[in-house]
């Protein structure tokens, strides 16, 4: 499967204002019931100039060949959902 992650400041209205992202194929073999995919960005601003500290996390995942993959969690019956956390590293 193909995943991309993005993390997005957003804009006084609520819409994106700069967005950073990174990209990775990843296998998800047939034995695995359940499979975990970390990703992360490191070293990104805040941009002043946004005019908020708000923030917005996704992922998108797109099947690329193989077994077909579940994302567990689903929003309102239609869209999957998978789990995040986003946090300052002072260390």
């Amino acid at each position: 499967m193909d995943a991309r992650f993005e993390f997005i400041q957003l804009g006084t209205t609520g819409h994106a204002c700069r967005t950073h992202s990174t990209t990775a194929r990843r296998t998800v073999t047939d034995d695995a019931h359940h499979a975990v995919g970390y990703s992360f960005l490191t070293g990104l601003p805040v941009d002043p100039a946004c005019g908020t500290r708000d923030f917005l996390m996704r992922i998108y995942v797109k099947h690329v060949s193989g077994q077909t993959v579940k994302i567990d969690g689903v929003q309102s019956g239609v869209t999957s959902l998978t789990n995040g956390i986003a946090f300052n590293n002072f260390g």
